[in-house]
C-alpha cells in the first residue's frame, strides 16, 4: 500500500444552522457517533433551539460534495453517522469504529469487519446466506478501507484485516455492474478484481442505483476509482492515461500568467551526453500539488519498474516544458551539436509521475520507449526527468551513461539520451518523486528495423499472459529492452531462452508467443484458415467471449521454454505428447452466421395473450362505450389496440429487423451465447493474407407516420422494443500473413504495430435485436426518442454510426409537400 507523508491536520466545517436561544437553561453539547475524523455536535439551551455542525479533516478526507449537499444538514449527519449511503461516492474514506445501529453501518463497522474476518465459521455462513444488498454494504466498507490504505492512514492490523477481507467478497459478484472499454467495473477490490484504475465521468456511464458505490477521486476531471481483472486486460487498456489539463485550468484560473524555465544548464559530467538544470517559475507549486493527487498505482511489471506511478495527460504542461527547452538553450548542445534546435518540435503531453518509498525495489537497468509518429516523421530522442523532492542515495538514486547522481535538489531537471540505459533507486529518508516525458524532434530519414515488431508485439503479449505465469513478467520486460535497444541500433542477446504458449480453445490447437500463431489441422475436419485467424486475433486483443470472460482465461494453456528453428519444428511441439491434450468433442471449426440464424432472433408472435388496457386518463367516464378489437390504432382505440395485429407496427417491426440483420451482416463475428459466428462474407482470404472487414457504410433511417395515429410525434416505431443485444465487436487490425502446409496446419503472423496502422477494438459494440410490444405508456414515453429500439440503438451506436439524418422523419405533411418537412436535425 501506498505511504504518505506526516499531513497538518486540517478540519472542514459545514455551514451552523441555529434558532434562538432559550433563557434560562444551561447549553448542552450533544455528540453523534461518526466516521473517524468526522464530527457531528449539537449545542444548544433545548431542543427547539440547537445549532447543528459537521466537520470532518479535510487531508484524510476527500469531498465532493456541492455547496447545496454540504448545507443539508440531515443529508450530512446520515452520511457521517452510517445511516445513509446515498453520497458514499462524494465523501469518503468512511471508516466506523462502532458496530452500533442500521445495516448501513453496521455492516461496514471494523468489529463486524474483525468478526467476519476471524475463525468464527458462524459470521461467514451468515454473510454467504445475505441478500445482495446487504453484501453490498459490506463491499462498500471494504471500499473505503482500500482508500484509507492508499493513503497511509491504516495501521498494519487494520492493513491485514483489509487483506483478508478482500478476499472474502471476492466470490459474490455485487460488485460487478459495467464494462466499460473492455473491462468489468467493480467499486471495491477483491482477489480477482485487484486493480485500480481511474475512469472520467463514469457516474454518466453507469445505472444511477450505482452512484454511492464508485469512489470519486478528483473534481476536474471528473474521475472515478474502479477495480478491474488484470486477465481482462490488452494491449488497448493496459495503461490508464490521466487527463489533466481541465484540473491544471481551474488550478490556473487564479494566475495570470504561466511561467517556467530551465536555468543553470550544466553537462553532468564531461563526455556523456547527460545534462542537469534547475526548474524555476510560478508552476513550481503547481507540480508539487499534482504529485500529491491520489492516482498513484503499483504498475503491472513491478517486479523490473519498483514504486508506484500513475500517467497523464497534458497540452497545458507539454507546451510550457516546450517553450522552457526551447529557449533554455540546450538544445544547440545536445548529441554534440549534431542536433538542429530548429528540429525539435514539442515535449511529449504524456507525463509519468512516479514515487519511491525508501526501501523500494530499484528501478532495473532500461531504455526508455520511444514515442514515435511515423505520419508526421516524429520520434522522441531525449528523456526529461523533473525531480519534485530532495533525496539523496549512496549507491546512486540516478546512473545513465557512467553518470552517477547521488544527491538530487527538488526541481533538478536530468535530460539524457534515450539510447542510453539507465537506472534508479529510491532516496534513502524521503520519498522519490518525479515527472518523466520525452523531448520529441523531427525527422525524415528516420530507417526502420523488421526485427523490432515482432519483439515488440511479443514484449506486450507476454506482459499480459504474465498475469497467469508470473515467470513470464522478467522475460516480458526482457523483450521490451530488445525493441527498445534496436530503435537505438544496439542488439542485446537474449538472457533468456524464447517462451511459447501451447493454448487449445474448443478443439483449435495453437503455439504463439504473441507474434506467430502456428495451428494444427491435421484432422479431416481440420479448422480453416479464416477460422484460425479469428482464433487468434481474439486472443491477442483478449476479447471477451459474450458472458463467459476473455479468451485468454477460456483457454488451456502452457508455457515451453524452446527454440524454434522452423515451421517443422513448431508442428513437432504441437503435436508432441506433452503438448495440451486432445478434446475430441470440441469443435475444430465455428459456426457461421447466416441469414437464417439472423432471421431466428426475431419474434413473429408474443407468448403472452393480450389483455385490454384501461381507458386513457382523457377519456371522460360518460364517453367510455366500447371500442372494436384490434383497432386502427392506439389514438382511436388505446384499451383494445394490439401492437401484434397491427400493419403499421408489422411495418415499423420490418425495418427494425432490416436494420439489425444488416449491423449483424456486417461484422465478422458476433456472440450469440457461449458460441463465435464466424461472418464468411466479414473475413478474406486474398493470396498469402487474411483480410477482416469493418463495416463503415452510413445509412440514414427513416420513420413513417401513417395520418389516423392522430399525432406525429406518438407512432408505430413506440411499439417496438429491444428484445435483446448482441455483442458483435468492431475490429480493426492489419492484413494478416499466413501460410498454409499441407497436412500440417497455419502459419500465421500478428504484425499489428505496423506505422501505417492503428489497430482499434470495440468489445463493447452490441446490435439491438428488436420485438412487438404492448407495453407503451399512455402518454407515448419521450417525444422525439423515435421508440425505445431506436433510442437505444442511438444509445448504443450514435447518431454518427448510423450516419446521415438519422432523426429524419417522413409525415403525412411531407407527403403534402410540407416545406418544413424538409428540414434536417442537426
Amino acid at each position: 500500500m501506498a505511504r504518505s507523508p506526516e499531513r497538518k491536520r486540517q478540519r472542514r466545517d459545514s455551514p451552523v444552522h441555529s434558532e434562538s436561544d432559550g433563557f434560562g437553561a444551561p447549553e448542552r453539547v450533544l455528540l453523534t457517533s461518526t466516521a473517524r475524523w468526522c464530527t457531528v455536535s449539537s449545542t444548544g439551551h433545548s431542543d427547539a433551539n440547537l445549532q447543528h455542525r459537521v466537520t470532518w479533516d479535510e487531508e484524510k478526507m476527500k469531498c465532493f460534495l456541492s455547496d447545496e449537499e454540504r448545507n443539508d444538514a440531515a443529508l450530512m449527519q446520515g452520511l457521517l453517522d452510517g445511516s445513509s449511503i446515498e453520497h458514499a461516492s462524494k465523501l469518503h474514506p468512511l471508516i466506523f469504529d462502532s458496530a452500533s445501529g442500521p445495516d448501513s453501518r453496521a455492516l461496514r463497522s471494523l468489529p463486524f469487519f474483525q468478526r467476519l474476518a476471524s475463525d468464527d465459521e458462524s459470521a461467514r455462513t451468515e454473510y454467504k446466506g445475505w441478500n445482495f444488498d446487504k453484501k453490498r454494504i459490506v463491499a462498500l466498507g471494504v471500499r473505503d478501507l482500500y482508500l484509507a490504505a492508499m493513503t497511509g492512514l491504516l495501521d498494519d492490523d487494520e492493513k491485514r484485516l483489509l487483506a483478508q477481507l478482500v478476499d472474502i467478497v471476492d466470490k459474490p459478484s455485487a460488485g460487478e455492474c459495467a464494462v466499460i472499454e473492455g473491462m468489468t467495473l467493480r467499486f471495491h477490490p477483491s482477489k480477482t478484481f485487484k486493480m485500480v484504475k481511474f475512469i472520467e465521468d463514469l457516474d454518466a456511464k453507469l445505472d444511477s442505483k450505482w452512484g454511492p458505490y464508485f469512489a470519486q477521486v478528483l473534481d476536474a476531471p471528473r474521475l472515478y476509482a474502479v477495480f478491474v481483472d488484470p486477465v481482462e486486460l490488452s494491449f488497448h487498456n493496459f495503461e490508464n492515461i490521466v487527463p489533466l489539463d481541465q484540473w491544471m485550468e481551474t488550478k490556473l484560473s487564479t494566475e495570470p500568467e504561466l511561467s517556467l524555465e530551465l536555468a543553470d544548464v550544466q553537462n553532468a559530467q564531461p563526455g556523456p551526453d547527460v545534462w542537469t538544470a534547475k526548474l524555476q517559475g510560478s508552476i513550481t507549486p503547481l507540480l508539487k500539488e499534482l504529485s500529491a493527487l491520489d492516482l498513484f498505482v503499483v504498475p503491472l511489471n513491478k517486479g523490473a519498474r519498483g514504486g508506484e506511478r500513475f500517467i497523464f495527460h497534458s497540452t497545458i504542461l507539454s507546451k510550457a516544458f516546450t517553450e522552457a527547452i526551447s529557449s533554455s538553450g540546450i538544445l544547440p548542445r545536445l548529441s554534440d551539436g549534431k542536433l538542429s534546435p530548429s528540429d525539435f518540435a514539442f515535449a511529449n503531453y504524456v507525463f509519468r509521475c512516479n514515487r519511491f518509498a525508501p526501501g523500494d525495489a530499484k528501478f532495473s537497468a532500461h531504455r526508455d520507449i520511444p514515442y514515435y509518429d511515423a505520419a508526421r516523421s516524429q520520434v522522441s530522442k531525449y528523456t526529461l526527468l523533473v525531480y519534485l523532492s530532495s533525496g539523496t542515495n549512496p549507491n546512486g538514486a540516478l546512473e545513465v551513461n557512467g553518470t552517477t547522481l547521488t544527491d538530487i535538489d527538488e526541481f533538478t531537471c536530468v535530460i539524457f539520451d534515450q539510447r542510453h540505459e539507465h537506472e534508479g533507486r529510491s532516496f534513502v529518508d524521503t520519498d522519490k518523486v518525479f515527472l518523466r516525458t520525452e523531448l520529441v524532434f523531427n525527422d525524415r530519414e528516420l530507417d526502420t528495423n523488421p526485427k523490432i515488431a515482432p519483439l515488440f508485439s511479443e514484449a506486450c503479449y507476454m506482459a499480459g499472459q504474465s498475469i497467469f505465469d508470473e515467470e513470464l513478467a522478467s522475460y516480458a520486460h526482457q523483450c521490451f529492452e530488445r525493441a527498445n535497444s534496436l530503435h537505438w541500433a544496439v542488439e542485446k542477446n537474449a538472457s533468456e531462452p524464447p517462451a511459447y504458449l501451447y493454448k487449445q480453445y474448443l478443439g483449435f490447437k495453437f503455439l504463439t508467443n504473441g507474434y506467430d500463431y502456428w495451428f494444427v489441422t491435421k484432422s479431416q475436419n481440420g479448422s480453416g484458415a479464416a477460422d484460425c485467424a479469428i482464433v487468434a486475433v481474439l486472443d491477442y486483443l483478449n476479447c471477451k467471449i459474450g458472458n463467459q470472460g476473455p479468451l485468454r482465461a477460456l483457454c488451456r494453456s502452457t508455457t515451453i521454454r524452446e527454440t524454434i528453428t522452423s515451421h517443422c519444428s513448431a508442428f513437432q511441439l504441437l503435436s508432441s505428447p506433452e503438448s495440451t491434450p486432445d478434446d475430441k468433442s470440441q469443435p475444430t471449426t465455428l459456426p457461421r452466421l447466416s441469414e437464417q440464424t439472423i432471421e431466428s432472433l426475431f419474434k413473429q408472435s408474443t407468448p403472452t395473450p393480450f389483455t385490454p388496457r384501461p381507458h386513457p386518463s382523457w377519456v371522460e367516464p360518460d364517453e367510455e362505450d366500447s371500442e372494436p378489437e384490434d383497432g386502427c390504432c392506439p389514438m382511436h382505440c388505446w384499451t383494445t389496440f394490439n401492437a401484434w395485429n397491427n400493419d403499421d407496427v408489422a411495418k415499423e417491426y420490418r425495418a427494425c429487423c432490416k436494420f439489425t440483420t444488416k449491423q449483424l451482416l456486417s461484422t465478422p463475428i458476433i456472440f450469440l451465447g457461449e458460441e463465435i459466428l464466424l461472418n464468411d462474407k466479414q473475413v478474406e482470404i486474398r493470396g498469402d493474407k487474411i483480410l477482416i472487414h469493418t463495416f463503415e457504410g452510413r445509412e440514414s433511417t427513416r420513420f413513417n407516420f401513417a395520418a389516423c395515429w392522430g399525432d406525429a410525434a406518438v407512432g408505430a416505431e413506440l411499439y417496438v422494443d429491444v428484445d435483446q443485444e448482441i455483442p458483435a465487436p468492431k475490429l480493426l487490425v492489419p492484413p494478416i500473413v499466413f501460410r498454409e502446409y499441407e497436412g500440417e496446419g497455419y502459419h500465421l503472423r500478428m504484425d499489428f504495430f505496423r506505422n501505417d496502422w492503428m489497430v482499434r477494438v470495440d468489445e463493447e459494440r452490441k446490435v439491438p435485436v428488436p420485438v412487438v410490444t404492448n407495453e407503451v405508456p399512455e402518454d407515448g414515453g419521450e417525444e422525439d426518442e423515435g421508440g425505445p429500439f431506436w433510442k437505444r440503438v442511438r444509445e448504443l451506436a450514435g447518431s454518427e454510426e448510423l450516419g446521415g439524418s438519422f432523426w429524419e422523419r417522413e409525415s403525412d405533411e411531407e407527403e403534402d409537400g410540407d416545406e418544413d418537412g424538409d428540414e434536417e436535425e442537426d
